[in-house]
């Protein structure tokens, strides 16, 4: 049997996670790099539309968002 392959994804923001989670699910070696050492460091939020909850959903983390977000009525 091959070895996996191996992917080196550099940034941990959105993309980068969802990129190492999907790979990491198809069987690949993922390593992430992110050079802010804190989640603190970046000071930002996130809004989240539809269509990416539903990526988020495909991932298997749409309920670990639901429980640590907020939902708007409107903006």
């Amino acid at each position: 049997m091959p070895p996996s392959p191996t992917a080196l994804i550099v940034g941990a923001g959105i993309g980068g996670l969802a990129a190492t989670i999907a790979l990491g699910n198809a069987g690949w070696n993922v390593r992430t790099f992110e050079r802010a050492w804190s989640r603190s460091e970046l000071g930002f939020d996130l809004m989240l539309a539809q269509n990416a909850l539903d990526a988020l959903n495909e991932l298997g983390l749409r309920a670990s968002t639901r429980d640590l977000g907020v939902t708007l009525d409107s903006v």
